[in-house]
C-alpha cells in the first residue's frame, strides 16, 4: 500500500509536529524498522536517552503508539516513520512482527473481542424504562418552557436582539441542559452567537427560531409522524443511540473512500466529522469522533481516519429518516486511494435531491453531493462554482484552499465533493485527472 504526504499529513495534530515528523523521515533516523503489510508498520528511534523509542503503526486499523513521552497523538516519531513510508517504500524492509509489536497488535485485537463481550451483558429493562419516562417528563417541562421563551422574544421584537448580553443566551441554554434537551441548549447557545453586526441578521435569526419551533410542535405531535422521523426529531432534542446496541446489529461492508474531515468546537468538545462514499454501495456515511479542545488529551482513544484514503470496513447506519451518521463495526484495512465516481450532472439535479432529503428528514443540516463538470472562479471578492449549462452557486465564505482548487483545475471542469448547508455549499475535495485532491 501507497501512502502519500497528503494522507499522512491529516493525521498530524499541528504544523509542529508536521514539520518535527519530516525531519525524521530519514533512514539514518531510524535504529531499525520494517513493515509486514496490512499489518503493522514499526521503527526504533534514537532520542535523548539511553535506549530508542519504539515507534509502532496498526496499519489495518490505523492506530500509533511510541515509547516517547510527548503528549501529542501521533507524536512526531509515528509521522516520521510514516512519512520515511510515504516516500521512500522501496526503504522499508518486509520483515516478521518483533515481539513487542506482536504483543502490541495482539492486546489490541483482544480489547476488542473484551468490548463485544461487555456489549452483550443483560441490560436491567426495568431500571431502563423509569429512567426514560423520567426523562421524558423533564424534556416536555423544558419544551413548553422553549415555547414560551420563544414566543415572549418574538412579542418583544427581534431589533432588540443585538443588544442582549451574551448571558441571556447562556442562561437559557443551561435551562435545556437541566432539562436533558442539550440539542435544544445547542440551538439556544448558537442564537446568541449571530453576527448582529452584520447585514440580514434578521432572516437567520428568524430561521433559527423558526425550526426550532418546528421542532417543539414536531415532538408534541411526535406520536403522529413516521418511525425514523421520531428519531431523527428525539436526536436533534438531544437523545443519543446505544452505539453497543448498533454494533449488534447487521452493517454494511464495502470500500469507503474517506473525502474528507470537517472539525467543529462545541463547548469543550472538538468534533471531527469525516465524510465517508461507498464504492459499491454509491452511499454517503458521516462519522464522528469527540476529544476534548486540549488535542493531547484522550485522543489516543479514538481512530487515526486517513483522509484522502479508504477504509476496508463494516458500518453501522444510526437509524433515520435520511441514513447518513454511521459507526465503524469492524475495520478490516487501509487502502490509500480514492477512485473516482460519478456524481450528479448539473447544480438543478442537486437541488432536486436537496428537496427531496428536506421532504424527509426537515431538520437536515449537512446534505453531501458529488457533483461533474464544475468550474470555480471568483468574482466581486466572492467564490462561485459553475455547471456546465453556465448555472453558478456561491461558496461559504472565508474558505482560504479555494485558490488551490482554482490553480489545480487550471480552468479545466472537476468532479467536486461538496457539503450543502441550508443556502451554503462547502467544497472539500475534487478530482483531478481521477486524482483525489483534498481542500
Amino acid at each position: 500500500m501507497n501512502w502519500t504526504e497528503e494522507q499522512v499529513r491529516s493525521f498530524s495534530p499541528d504544523d509542529a509536529s508536521t514539520k518535527a515528523g519530516k525531519g525524521l523521515a530519514k533512514e539514518k533516523s531510524w535504529v531499525s524498522f520494517g513493515i509486514a503489510e496490512n499489518q503493522a508498520l514499526w521503527g526504533e528511534c534514537q532520542g535523548s536517552g539511553k535506549n530508542p523509542y519504539r515507534t509502532q503503526i496498526d496499519l489495518a486499523n490505523i492506530a500509533f503508539k511510541c515509547t516517547c513521552p510527548s503528549r501529542k497523538f501521533p507524536c512526531k516519531h509515528g509521522l516520521g516513520l510514516m512519512f520515511l513510508y510515504a516516500n521512500q517504500p522501496e526503504s522499508v524492509p518486509v520483515a516478521e512482527l518483533p515481539n513487542w509489536v506482536e504483543e502490541w497488535i495482539g492486546k489490541r485485537q483482544g480489547n476488542a473481542q473484551k468490548s463485544q463481550e461487555k456489549a452483550s451483558k443483560p441490560v436491567d429493562e426495568k431500571a431502563k424504562n423509569k429512567r426514560a419516562d423520567q426523562r421524558l417528563e423533564k424534556v416536555n417541562q423544558g419544551i413548553e418552557e422553549l415555547r414560551l421563551w420563544i414566543s415572549d422574544l418574538i412579542r418583544s421584537g427581534i431589533m432588540s436582539a443585538p443588544e442582549k448580553n451574551i448571558s441571556f443566551w447562556e442562561n437559557f441554554a443551561k435551562k435545556m441542559i437541566d432539562a436533558q434537551a442539550k440539542g435544544l441548549a445547542t440551538r439556544v447557545q448558537k442564537l446568541g452567537k449571530i453576527a448582529f453586526y452584520k447585514d440580514g441578521w434578521q432572516s437567520e435569526l428568524l430561521d433559527q427560531l423558526s425550526e426550532m419551533y418546528l421542532l417543539t410542535e414536531s415532538f408534541k405531535n411526535i406520536s403522529t409522524l413516521p418511525e425514523n422521523l421520531q428519531t431523527d426529531i428525539k436526536n436533534q432534542i438531544g437523545w443519543t443511540q446505544d452505539q453497543n446496541e448498533l454494533k449488534e446489529t447487521q452493517g454494511i461492508r464495502d470500500i469507503w473512500a474517506v473525502l474528507a474531515k470537517e472539525n467543529e468546537v462545541e463547548d469543550n468538545l472538538l468534533i471531527e466529522k469525516y465524510w465517508f462514499y461507498g464504492a459499491n454501495t454509491k452511499q454517503f456515511a458521516l462519522f464522528l469522533q469527540f476529544t476534548l479542545k486540549n488535542p493531547y488529551v484522550a485522543a489516543s482513544k479514538n481512530l487515526a481516519i486517513p483522509i484522502g484514503a479508504s477504509l476496508d470496513a463494516e458500518i453501522v447506519y444510526f437509524p433515520s429518516s435520511v441514513l447518513q451518521r454511521v459507526i465503524i463495526k469492524t475495520q478490516y484495512d487501509s487502502i490509500p486511494a480514492v477512485l473516482q465516481t460519478e456524481g450528479f450532472k448539473n447544480w438543478e439535479q442537486t437541488q432536486d435531491f436537496y428537496a427531496e432529503v428536506l421532504a424527509q428528514n426537515p431538520f437536515s443540516e449537512s446534505v453531501p453531493m458529488i457533483v461533474e463538470n464544475i468550474k470555480p472562479f471568483f468574482e466581486k471578492e466572492k467564490w462561485f462554482l459553475q455547471d456546465v449549462d453556465k448555472q453558478a452557486v456561491k461558496l461559504t465564505e472565508n474558505m482560504p484552499n479555494y485558490w488551490k482548487m482554482l490553480a489545480i483545475s487550471g480552468g479545466e471542469f472537476l468532479t467536486i465533493f461538496v457539503v450543502r448547508k441550508k443556502q451554503e455549499i462547502l467544497p472539500l475535495g475534487f478530482w483531478k485527472q481521477g486524482k483525489y485532491v483534498i481542500l
